[in-house]
């Protein structure tokens, strides 16, 4: 036990925010869950090519378990500024392990019915759009306001973590037994989650302002708020660039790896693995720069490092460089995103964070089956080389205007000339 204690005392010193119990827990319980989603998710991927063979079904597939983002999010902002995060994450939880089971009886005992499996993923995909907006509202009660950049750095570590560990596990799962396990072992892995909601209570850090009302006047107020607050607007508008046309590249995975590297279940989760580390490592560094840069210099540089890696990558070379560029697109992606999290949480009110991170969710998961329909649709219609260039040319070109216009208006990484609408 002592071990243990000095052990966190060290890592915390460098990771603030594990120095907290409630976050240790949810930390620990993310990883697991997150890594049984993904495996989910890639082994979703991987049954649509095999009964389909079409890039546009795969997009159509990843699409339909984020379409919910468009409806779900903005009226779910009310309902974490109304109720307990911690229960509701406890209902979506359940709700989410439910459906994974369901996958693994419907995958055994019936044939693929693009209609049908595209209706299960759009209810897997409600429940994931509820339980993105609450946990990214949940991570203020975690941890004291002075470790939020931390504990938002090691979220977007702890996805990236679970983006290497999942598809990685996801490959050698399907390769040896077969896509229902990978399901399965989805199901079981909620209970990480469900232990750690229950062990965290007592060390929750009490709300200390009222909560909203349920209306749509209260949904409204929060996207009024968000718009006028010059900053909180122009990070969201980064927010729906990277959704629509940045990390819906890798719904296309699976073809790349079938189509242009004649590859199995197993080199698909090398893919995801590469892009993922790249993620990971982005995030690993947020954690000592977002308190110290301008988070438009971040964000610029992180749309013209995922651009030339994209560029790069869309040639197919059967190469290991291929897993350099796509740790190139991880990497820039990741410095987008979670630069675009932690400002907009060190910097909004709390009365509003339920709903603004709902607009977050909404921008940045809701134009995601957009982009992945729209990346498929390109890839039928010309190529996936040519798909994936012109997405490149987007998230660089947008990216660095936006860094142009909004740059000198913040000072630093923490602190904007205009904190109020």
């Amino acid at each position: 036990m002592y071990l243990y204690e000095v052990s966190f005392t060290s890592v915390s010193s460098y990771f603030p925010a594990l120095s907290s119990k409630a976050y240790r827990a949810y930390f620990l319980g993310q990883v697991i869950s997150i890594s049984g989603t993904w495996m989910q998710s890639v082994a979703l991927g991987w049954m649509v090519w095999q009964a389909t063979q079409s890039a546009w079904s795969v997009g159509w597939m990843a699409g339909c378990i984020t379409l919910p983002n468009l409806f779900v999010t903005l009226p779910a902002g009310v309902l974490v500024d109304r109720f307990s995060k911690r229960k509701l994450l406890l209902l979506t939880q359940t709700a989410a392990m439910c459906f994974a089971f369901i996958l693994v009886g419907i995958s055994v005992f019936s044939s693929f019915s693009l209609l049908w499996w595209s209706v299960v993923a759009l209810s897997i995909g409600c429940i994931q759009s509820i339980d993105a907006t609450i946990r990214q509202a949940f991570v203020s009660e975690l941890v004291p306001a002075a470790h939020l950049p931390s504990a938002i750095a090691l979220n977007s570590g702890l996805f990236n973590i679970a983006r290497i560990i999942g598809p990685a596990c996801a490959g050698a799962v399907i390769h040896l037994w077969g896509i229902p396990y990978a399901f399965l072992i989805n199901g079981i892995s909620f209970w990480a989650m469900l232990v750690a909601l229950f062990y965290m209570k007592p060390f929750l850090i009490p709300l200390h302002h009222p909560p909203t009302t349920l209306s749509i006047q209260s949904m409204w107020n929060g996207l009024q708020y968000s718009w006028n607050h010059p900053i909180i607007r122009a990070l969201l508008s980064i927010a729906a660039l990277v959704s629509f046309a940045g990390w819906s590249f890798l719904s296309m995975l699976p073809v790349v790896n079938a189509r242009y590297l004649q590859g199995h279940a197993d080199g698909l989760g090398y893919l995801y693995t590469a892009c993922g580390v790249g993620a990971l490592s982005a995030a690993l560094l947020q954690n000592f720069m977002a308190s110290r840069w301008n988070p438009f210099y971040i964000t610029g540089c992180g749309s013209v490092l995922f651009a030339a890696s994209l560029i790069l990558f869309s040639f197919m070379d059967h190469d290991w460089v291929l897993y350099v560029y796509l740790f190139g697109c991880g990497f820039g992606l990741l410095l987008q995103s979670s630069t675009v999290n932690i400002t907009v949480q060190r910097i909004v009110d709390p009365a509003y964070r339920g709903r603004v991170m709902s607009a977050y969710v909404f921008l940045f998961l809701g134009l995601h089956p957009l982009g992945t329909n729209t990346i498929g649709w390109l890839s039928d219609l010309w190529s996936l080389a040519a798909a994936y260039r012109l997405q490149a040319l987007w998230v660089g070109g947008i990216g660095i205007l936006l860094t142009w216009k909004y740059h000198s208006k913040v000072s630093n990484g923490a602190t904007p000339v205009t904190s109020t609408p």
